[in-house]
């Protein structure tokens, strides 16, 4: 279940990737850091 879960968030972030980078930036106040979103994994 926990793989299931952890697969299910990686396919999601990498289909909506642009979307959570911009969460992250807006969360973080930080702009142009992709480090930051592989960071957060």
């Amino acid at each position: 279940c926990r793989l299931a879960l952890t697969w299910s968030q990686a396919e999601l972030a990498r289909r909506i990737g642009v979307k959570q980078q911009s969460i992250d930036q807006l969360e973080s106040g930080k702009v142009g850091r992709p480090a930051d979103a592989v960071q957060h994994r």
